[in-house]
This record gives structure tokens, sequence and C-alpha cells, in this order.
């Protein structure tokens, strides 16, 4: 028996196929298998993050209570229509954008820490420089025009 989405909350199973395009949005070809995670790991955060995208965006969008439901029932085209429609609709809807950013990185968080990532470096807004080996000297990473100061004097 198909769920109905006209309720206001939304099972595990109809969630997870949003959260996957979601993820896919935000983290590209990872987006499936973190979706696959983030159900297992954070099966709260998921329904929350389905959730707020029916809410916000596919509640109003005709045929998408049967996109969602074909999505979760393993539907590879269904996933593929929903993905492409939510990509779409998140580099058109900046309020919608920035209503899931906060929770997708809260499942990210999770599941890395979960899955004891290695090596992870989370850089919002900037550049990052990861050196994983061990190194003789210090490795110093500067942008711009720097100026240094030794033993309290100045050096032009």
């Amino acid at each position: 028996m198909a769920e109905a989405l006209t309720v206001l909350e939304l099972t595990i199973a109809l969630a997870t196929p949003i959260v996957k395009a979601v993820l896919e949005k935000f983290y590209e070809s990872a987006g499936g298998k973190l979706g696959e995670k983030a159900a297992e790991l954070v099966p709260a955060k998921v329904k929350q993050l389905g959730q707020l995208v029916w809410d916000k965006y596919l509640r109003r969008k005709q045929g998408a209570d049967e996109i969602v439901q074909n999505a979760a029932n393993g539907s590879a085209e269904a996933q593929q229509a929903l993905a492409e429609d939510l990509h779409n609709t998140l580099e058109a809807d900046d309020s919608l954008k920035q209503a899931v950013q906060p929770l997708v990185t809260e499942i990210i968080q999770n599941i890395q820490n979960n899955v004891g990532a290695k090596n992870v470096q989370q850089i919002f807004g900037g550049q990052g420089l990861m050196v994983t080996e061990k190194q003789e000297q210090p490795i110093f990473q500067i942008q711009g025009n720097p100026t240094f100061h030794f033993d309290g004097k100045s050096k032009d």
C-alpha cells in the first residue's frame, strides 16, 4: 500500500531519496553513498531534512508524491528525476538552499564522526592545505603581502 504524502510527517523510507538528492547537490557523486549511510547513522536528521525539503518545496509540486514514492521503492529513473529537480531548485532558490545547508553539514559531520574518517578537512570559504606526510621543516601557507617581524624588529 502506498504511503500518503499529504500527511505532515515523512517516513525514513520516503525521506531518504530526498536526502540523497540534496547531499548529491552539495557533495556531488558521493551523495548516493552518503544518503545510504545517513539513513543508517542519523535517521532523525534524515527525516528532518526530508521533511524540510518536502514542506518548503516538494509538497506543492505536481506529481512530487509519486516521484518520491517511486524513488523510495528503488526506481533509478525517479531518483534521477528527483535529483535533477532538486539540484535545479537549490541553484535557483537561495532561501531553500540556506535552509537545508545547516542540516546537510550536520549530517555529513555525523557520518564522518561515526565512520571514523581520517584526514578530513572542512573549509567553509577560503582555501585549505592538508599535508599528510611528516615534514622536516614547518610548512607555511601565506596569501597576500605578509610582513614578518623577527626579534621585535621590523625587516622591510
